[in-house]
């Protein structure tokens, strides 16, 4: 009963604009359901969270959000594969962030992955 009381008051905080204590509220609740295999409050309570993370650019917990959300087999129809493309969008932004800092990585990347597979490795130099 207390898990439900707080997804209520996360809800409400992310109602108010708090989103920030919101992300707090929510991921509290995320080990209990998933020990007690609450599969649909589980995924409603990442949801939030995910949209909280994003809202407050909290990083880190958006990609490990993004990354859970995206596991679950029972997602409507497009959605997993829009979670996966927004990940891949915030690894791509930290590429045009720092382009002298990655350059040197794409590089060696590129010369450990064997010939056969370079062409397949999507980093452009």
């Amino acid at each position: 009963m207390s898990r439900k009381l707080t997804v209520d008051l996360a809800d409400e905080t992310t109602l108010s604009g708090a989103h920030s204590k919101a992300l707090s509220l929510y991921t509290h609740v995320l080990w209990d359901f998933r020990v007690e295999g609450w599969q649909s409050l589980l995924m409603y309570a990442v949801r939030m969270a995910l949209r909280c993370a994003y809202l407050t650019a909290s990083v880190q917990e958006y990609i490990q959000l993004c990354l859970e959300y995206a596991s679950f087999s029972n997602l409507p129809l497009g959605e997993g594969r829009r979670t996966v493309a927004n990940l891949a969008q915030v690894f791509n932004v930290s590429d045009r962030c720092y382009p002298c800092a990655l350059s040197s990585q794409k590089q060696r990347f590129v010369l450990r992955v064997p010939g056969s597979l370079a062409k397949y490795s999507r980093l452009s130099m």
